[in-house]
C-alpha cells in the first residue's frame, strides 16, 4: 500500500481546513517551487436538498472519495475530473441522507484530505 501524507488539520468554526505546505524542490533550477495543497470546497454549508463539491490543486486522480457519517457507513461520489486544471467537481443529492455532519474524504497516492458538510433538512 502506498504512504500517505495526512495534512496538519485546524478547527476554526467547526471546520476542518488542510495547512498550506511545502516547498517542493524542483529538480532542474533547484529552485524552490511553492505549491498550494489540495483543498475541498463545499457548498451550500449546510446543505438541505443537494450541495456541491469541488476539490482544487489536486494533482492526481483519487484513488477513493467518499461521504462518511458519524457511525463512519462510506458512500461513494461519482465526480469529474479535470486534468487540465487540477479540479474535482461533484453534485450529490442530500436527499437520502439524514440530518446530521458528514465529512467529504478525498484519498489519494500521497495525500489523505476531508472537509465536513452539515446536512439540515428542516
Amino acid at each position: 500500500m502506498g504512504k500517505y501524507r495526512l495534512f496538519s488539520l485546524q478547527y476554526p468554526r467547526l471546520s476542518i481546513f488542510p495547512q498550506r505546505i511545502s516547498n517542493v524542490e524542483d529538480d532542474k533550477t533547484r529552485n524552490t517551487v511553492k505549491q498550494s495543497s489540495p483543498r475541498i470546497l463545499s457548498y451550500p454549508n449546510p446543505a438541505n436538498s443537494e450541495f456541491n463539491i469541488s476539490i482544487e490543486n489536486i494533482l492526481e486522480k483519487p484513488n477513493n472519495l467518499f461521504l462518511s457519517d458519524w457511525k463512519g457507513q462510506r458512500y461513494p461520489i461519482t465526480y469529474d475530473y479535470d486534468e487540465n486544471n487540477n479540479k474535482i467537481t461533484a453534485q450529490i443529492n442530500s436527499n437520502i441522507l439524514i440530518s446530521g455532519i458528514y465529512f467529504i474524504t478525498c484519498i489519494t497516492q500521497e495525500n489523505i484530505i476531508s472537509s465536513k458538510i452539515l446536512i439540515n433538512h428542516e
